[in-house]
């Protein structure tokens, strides 16, 4: 997805193994669980640092240090209230990205099902199994995560 908006990835973002095959899942019990996944292994500031870039040529404003509030929807897109420091500010904007880590207010209201759930190994693994094509981008990461070497 990211090479098909954004373009090939850059080798000065990415580290050692380049290629990642999967996920090992470890679960409180110690039973390791392996899944396929093909992906590139990326040093994050870098990746980021690139993206934003990227973003900033598409007209993309990143407003950091930047906390969301609270958000409406309306025909033209969204009506965002957020703060900065001690400032808030109400912002119309076509998409909203809140990037604002694990206290993450958008989450309770675009996916329910994962508000106040706090999820173990045992039971991100019997999720993985059951679904015939899981969503990484939308469950919560296992407790340990590592990549595979390529």
């Amino acid at each position: 997805m990211v090479t098909k908006h954004f373009g090939d990835i850059p080798e000065w973002v990415t580290c050692t193994p380049e290629r990642t095959t999967g996920l090992t899942v470890i679960n409180e019990d110690n039973e390791v669980y392996e899944f396929q996944d093909e992906g590139i292994n990326i040093l994050r500031e870098k990746f980021d640092y690139w993206l934003n870039l990227k973003l900033k040529d598409k007209g993309v404003n990143i407003i950091p240090e930047a906390r969301l509030l609270k958000y409406e929807t309306n025909p033209d897109g969204f009506i965002s209230t957020i703060r900065i420091k001690s400032n808030e500010l109400n912002l119309q904007s076509k998409i909203l990205i809140a990037c604002d880590g694990v206290m993450v207010l958008h989450e309770k209201y675009l996916v329910p099902r994962h508000r106040k759930r706090y999820l173990h190994a045992k039971s991100f693994i019997k999720e993985l199994q059951q679904s015939t094509t899981p969503n990484f981008t939308h469950l919560p990461l296992p407790v340990f995560h590592n990549t595979m070497p390529g």
